[in-house]
């Protein structure tokens, strides 16, 4: 999906109902990878899920509608699912993260490299391989 807020906006919510539809028919755990924009800066740290959800951004908005729709689904038992989130993340073919593009990709070409977002807030980022590992772990 195109990194547009107009386009999130649109294609979120419709993706997410019917991906809940579809784990309903075919009785499917769901395991969604999702990432913390629908969460108030800055972040606390650690960071836990009930650090408050004020999107400040439209594709934080997105997202949180997109989790409010599956957690409703669960709630109401009509689909088994876990919501994993991450920080952003880098690691093998994540070439279209801020991290790759902003740091990695400047110093494998030789030049400097710069990190996105204000220095004076902490910002984390996860490794591919652990997000990996981990959802395998919520899978089970």
């Amino acid at each position: 999906m195109p990194y547009q807020s107009k386009v999130w906006q649109r294609d979120w919510p419709i993706l997410i109902q019917n991906v809940v539809t579809a784990c309903e028919k075919a009785n499917a755990k769901l395991i969604f990878f999702d990432n913390a924009y629908m969460y108030s800066q800055p972040l606390a740290v650690p960071f836990t899920e009930t650090h408050a959800q004020n999107p400040g951004t439209k594709k934080g908005l997105a997202r949180k509608q997109t989790a409010d729709l599956l957690l409703k689904a669960i709630a109401e038992k009509r689909i088994e699912a876990v919501i994993g989130r991450s920080a952003d993340f880098y690691g093998e073919q994540a070439v279209n993260s801020p991290f790759y593009i902003s740091f990695l990709q400047n110093m494998l070409k030789g030049k400097a490299a710069q990190v996105l977002g204000k220095k004076d807030i902490t910002h984390s980022y996860a490794n591919t391989g652990d997000n990996g590992k981990a959802l395998v772990a919520l899978a089970l």
